[in-house]
């Protein structure tokens, strides 16, 4: 049985729509080695997938004696978070012993800011991340989501501009995705022309780079034999 136990057969369970079974595992299998975070983490999100929160709280309230100290926290930080309870994850953070300026504690401070919906203190984390590390694309998509609800559309208009003049041409997804951004705000702005025209044209670039594709059968030119046969059914 033992060697059934593994991530992927949770993974796998997961798959199959099993999700008692999943977490059920995943608690076997956390059970076996309290000391791996790795594994901490995929008995959590089998939890809060199942909204069972609380049964890893009570799980590392039980076994915390055989957890280190900042993994413990780790995890009750995130069950806490995932739980709803911001001031109890606010704590767990505290005393994870990340450094209140190092890439991790920001990333963890933006995801309770967002949950208790503290906009401007949540802009402050995502800005003090772009200056700790290279970021990605979805970082910057995170932001305008902020700042849309900001109502700061000028500003997301004026970093759409700067990323696309970054952002090869070549690179087709991402820069859909800044036209995609483009036409919503335009949309918002209740600029509904500009915001169709952009539409348009990134239906019409995708067409383009997609290229000819057969023409599905319903849509092909009936042959004339058929027209006749047709004509003579029908009369």
């Amino acid at each position: 049985m033992r060697n059934t136990l593994t991530p992927d057969h949770v993974q796998q369970l997961f798959k199959n729509g099993q999700f008692i079974e999943a977490h059920a595992t995943a608690l076997a299998l956390y059970a076996q080695q309290p000391d791996d975070y790795e594994l901490g983490l995929l008995f959590l999100q089998t939890a809060l997938f199942i909204e069972r929160a609380d049964s890893v709280i009570a799980v590392l309230q039980d076994i915390g004696r055989d957890i280190p100290a900042q993994t413990r926290h780790l995890l009750l930080f995130q069950a806490q978070l995932g739980h709803g309870n911001c001031g109890a994850a606010w704590q767990h953070l505290a005393q994870t012993g990340l450094a209140p300026n190092s890439l991790s504690f920001h990333e963890c401070a933006f995801r309770i800011a967002s949950k208790e919906h503290q906009l401007d203190r949540a802009l402050s984390h995502l800005q003090a991340i772009e200056g700790l590390s290279d970021v990605s694309l979805a970082h910057f998509f995170k932001k305008f989501e902020i700042l849309k609800l900001q109502g700061k559309y000028d500003e997301i208009g004026r970093q759409i501009t700067q990323l696309q003049q970054l952002i090869p041409r070549t690179a087709t997804t991402e820069q859909a995705q800044l036209k995609l951004w483009q036409a919503g705000i335009a949309h918002d702005k209740h600029h509904f022309t500009q915001s169709l025209e952009i539409t348009t044209q990134l239906l019409e670039d995708c067409l383009l780079q997609a290229g000819p594709h057969p023409v599905p059968a319903s849509e092909q030119p009936v042959k004339t034999w058929t027209r006749q046969r047709q004509h003579q059914v029908i009369n």
